[in-house]
């Protein structure tokens, strides 16, 4: 499943489920769709099962044909490593080993940010 949504002029969507190829081609639909041209494209991936192997490459592929632009996008979530190709940036949460000693909640203010180009 794919939910996309624009909040603050950034487009932000929500990959459940199975990523296969032809979820790779309707997600790729609905960047070019719905991005405005202006702000960044976050793409959340926690909610993965799983990857399918030709997944990644035909991702990055078809955003390569695309007009969106690569040093906008920013993948969330672990999955986001084996998705991403090329400029793709990779955002994670920090790890409960990265929270504070006996805290059981994460702070947005300890936000680990990872980038794999």
């Amino acid at each position: 499943m794919i939910n996309a949504e624009q909040r603050n002029g950034n487009l932000f969507v929500q990959l459940t489920g199975s990523l296969c190829q032809d979820k790779v081609e309707t997600l790729t639909t609905t960047l070019t769709d719905n991005y405005s041209g202006t702000g960044n494209i976050f793409i959340n991936t926690e909610k993965l099962t799983e990857i399918l192997p030709s997944s990644a490459g035909t991702l990055a592929s078809l955003l390569k044909q695309s007009s969106l632009p690569d040093e906008r996008i920013y993948l969330i979530g672990e999955m986001g490593f084996r998705l991403s190709k090329n400029k793709t940036q990779v955002i994670t949460r920090p790890s409960k080993k990265d929270r504070c000693a006996g805290c059981t909640k994460s702070h947005s203010a300890q936000q680990k940010i990872t980038i794999q180009n």
